[in-house]
């Protein structure tokens, strides 16, 4: 996690991570994901939450 430098002097983080994901619905495979996530997080009122996520 490292500050993301913006020009609105907004509190943005950069955060980057393997991810390794499985979601199941009625015991069956829905949705898998194996790779390298980006997300891109802002704290306001001591807040987080995620603007960007690829």
């Amino acid at each position: 996690m490292i500050p993301y430098p913006n020009s609105q002097n907004k509190r943005l983080f950069y955060v980057v991570f393997d991810q390794d994901y499985k979601a199941y619905q009625h015991n069956k495979l829905s949705y898998s994901s194996n790779s390298q996530k980006e997300l891109y997080i802002e704290i306001e009122n001591n807040q987080a939450s995620i603007v960007v996520e690829k």
